[in-house]
């Protein structure tokens, strides 16, 4: 599971732009992947594309989905990169409780 820091956000987006998410700062750089799973994990729903590094240091993906189309219980997953040693990153989750509302964790 994703640490609770309360400095990542999911955001849904509007009408004129698709669901992002903002990773904590210490996460820049250590993201391989990151994909929208259905509730009961076997689908893969979206693909986060990198858009930016923020203003506050978060590095920002933006998914080509609103989060009002996303059903209840959909949740993230991010594969982290190799480690300086070349050992797998490992693979964070967090449920996106109600994907049409922004929540931080």
């Amino acid at each position: 599971m994703f640490e609770s820091t309360g400095n990542s956000k999911w955001h849904p987006g509007g009408a004129p732009q698709n669901g992002y998410i903002d990773l904590r700062s210490e996460l820049k750089g250590k993201i391989e992947s990151i994909e929208i799973l259905s509730a009961d994990g076997t689908k893969v729903l979206a693909t986060g594309k990198f858009e930016k590094i923020t203003a506050d240091g978060k590095p920002r993906f933006r998914f080509i989905i609103k989060g009002r189309q996303l059903p209840e219980g959909a949740s993230i997953k991010a594969t982290l990169k190799p480690n300086d040693q070349g050992q797998h990153g490992g693979i964070r989750y967090i449920e996106i409780p109600k994907p049409g509302q922004a929540f931080a964790w």
